[in-house]
C-alpha cells in the first residue's frame, strides 16, 4: 500500500504507544502495527501480500520471523539454533522474488532438526535448507542476475584459519552455493545499481579502514 513501515530497536515512535519495534508511517503520522513485537526487526519484506518481519529470536514465539495479515501477528516457520547459549538467534535479511522467499541470518536449525547453515528457502510450508549453507552468518540477500547472492561474514574477527578471509559473497545455482569473492570484513550490504552489484561491510577488530570497504562486482 502507501505506507511506510519501519522496523529496529525503538521501543516508540513518534510518541505513539504500542509501536515496539516496528512502526508504519501512514503521510504524516507513525501507527502501531498490532501490539508491536517484543524483540529487536532487523529486516522486513513484503512476501505475497503479507508483511514479515525477522530479527531476534522471539518476534514470533520460538522463531525470528513474525507474519502480519493485515489484523494479527503470528509465527512464519522456525528458525533458530541448535545452541542458543552460544549466540542469540536471529534472522538478519529476508527476500522476496514475489514467487520465492529467502532468509539470512545467524541460525542453524528450522523445524524439527533440521540443518539450516545461515540460510534458508521458504517452500511454502517451512524453511528448507539450500546445500550446505553458508560458512559464515548471512547479513544481506539481493537478486542479481536472476541468482540470488548472499553476503556474510565472520563474527568478531577479521580472518579465519578455513578461508583466510573474513566475509564472502556467494551465489546460488538453483543446486549449490559458488563462492565468487573473498573479503577482509564482512559483507553486510548490497546494491544492485545498473549491471553492477555493490557490496559494503564492515571490519570486525578494528584498525584503519581499508579501501575495500566499497567494492562492485559484474
Amino acid at each position: 500500500g502507501s505506507s511506510l513501515v519501519a522496523g529496529g530497536s525503538f521501543t516508540q515512535a513518534g510518541g505513539v504507544p504500542a509501536t515496539l519495534y516496528i512502526a508504519r508511517l501512514d503521510g504524516a503520522s507513525w501507527n502501531s502495527i498490532g501490539a508491536g513485537r517484543n524483540s529487536i526487526v532487523y529486516t522486513l519484506v513484503v512476501h505475497q501480500g503479507d508483511l514479515l518481519a525477522g530479527g531476534q529470536l522471539g518476534l514470533a514465539p520460538g522463531t525470528s520471523v513474525a507474519r502480519w495479515d493485515g489484523s494479527s501477528w503470528s509465527g512464519f516457520g522456525t528458525l533458530t539454533r541448535f545452541n542458543t547459549m552460544i549466540s542469540l538467534p536471529s534472522v538478519d535479511a529476508l527476500l522476496s522474488t514475489g514467487t520465492e522467499l529467502f532468509a539470512g541470518g545467524n541460525f542453524d536449525k528450522a523445524a524439527g532438526s533440521d540443518t539450516v547453515k545461515y540460510v534458508a528457502r521458504w517452500d511454502g510450508t517451512q524453511w528448507v535448507r539450500m546445500g550446505a549453507g553458508l560458512p559464515y552468518r548471512v547479513w544481506e540477500l539481493a537478486w542479481y542476475r536472476d541468482s540470488l547472492v548472499a553476503g556474510a561474514g565472520a563474527s568478531g574477527q577479521t580472518s579465519t584459519a578455513d578461508l583466510g578471509v573474513a566475509g564472502v559473497l556467494a551465489r546460488w545455482d538453483g543446486t549449490a552455493w559458488a563462492t565468487v569473492g573473498g573479503f577482509g570484513f564482512g559483507v553486510e550490504a548490497l546494491c544492485v545499481r545498473d549491471t553492477q552489484l555493490v557490496v559494503g561491510g564492515h571490519q570486525r577488530g578494528g584498525g584503519t579502514l581499508p579501501a575495500d570497504f566499497l567494492d562492485a562486482w559484474d
